[in-house]
């Protein structure tokens, strides 16, 4: 018998090599493929603050208008007095609800601009769907009433 002659440079992947590429190659895809939905998510989240904070800066410039000019702007919304702050909680459009703050009592309403002019603190404050806070924004607003006047 003659014996066959033995390849000698032989070229190509082994078995075991394809399998390794395959197996490596399948990891990245699981792994990418749980990271999308993933990042989905975080994109809804990221749109919904985004959307809350510009209602906060709609609804705190509404308040700021109509203290500029009370008589001529239209009153944005029942505001109760609790003797020392005007409170005002209301829903807004998808599912959120507002909380507007205006303090009476801090150190700014002692300091007179001009005129008898005081500035106080407004606190603007977006709730989600589940009464969790997604954002908050502060201002002022300036008058020369007391804040009871208002309510």
């Amino acid at each position: 018998m003659q014996m066959k002659k033995h390849i000698v440079n032989q070229t190509g992947l082994t078995l075991v090599e394809i399998l390794a590429a395959i197996t490596i190659i399948t990891l990245i895809i699981i792994f990418l493929g749980n990271l999308l939905p993933l990042m989905a998510k975080t994109n809804q989240v990221n749109e919904k603050k985004m959307e809350a904070v510009q209602l906060a800066k709609e609804q705190l410039s509404t308040w700021q208008e109509y203290f500029q000019a009370p008589e001529t702007n239209e009153k944005p919304n029942k505001l109760s007095f609790n003797g020392e702050n005007l409170v005002a909680q209301y829903p807004l459009k998808n599912s959120y609800t507002v909380k507007v703050t205006i303090y009476g009592t801090d150190d700014y309403e002692r300091v007179e601009l001009s005129r008898n002019v005081k500035a106080h603190q407004i606190h603007v404050q977006i709730f989600g769907e589940e009464n969790n806070m997604i954002t908050e924004t502060y201002g002022y607003i300036f008058t020369n009433k007391p804040l009871a006047e208002f309510k």
